[in-house]
């Protein structure tokens, strides 16, 4: 479940105007490229899932946000299809970023009231 409203999560992009990204088969540095970001005054943190163990990257990532950095607003990108983007939000995405439209996963979204 989101833990940030998809209102707020866009209000916030539109506020700050970037997202970081970043890219890691490795939790530890996953999270701390989150505290980095988030050191550096950024709100919003969003994980290329493009590697077999994104989804391990993610549950960690989300842990430690929970804990370390509750106002940091966590969300998935690279996102291929509505099975991929329900199984993220199901781990807590705060937002699903996709290079694609597909009515499909818009609807997932919509439906869960997760940005996308």
């Amino acid at each position: 479940m989101a833990r940030h409203d998809r209102l707020d999560v866009l209000l916030t992009l539109r506020e700050d105007g970037l997202i970081p990204i970043f890219d890691s088969a490795d939790p530890t540095a996953a999270c701390a490229a989150l505290d980095a970001c988030r050191a550096g005054g950024a709100r919003v943190f969003e994980l290329a899932c493009r590697t077999p163990e994104a989804p391990e990257v993610f549950r960690a990532l989300r842990r430690h946000a929970r804990v370390s950095a509750p106002e940091m607003m966590v969300g998935v990108g690279t996102i291929c299809d509505a099975a991929m983007a329900s199984r993220y939000i199901d781990e807590g995405a705060d937002f699903v970023v996709s290079a694609i439209l597909d009515g499909a996963m818009a609807r997932v979204c919509h439906r869960r009231k997760v940005a996308w």
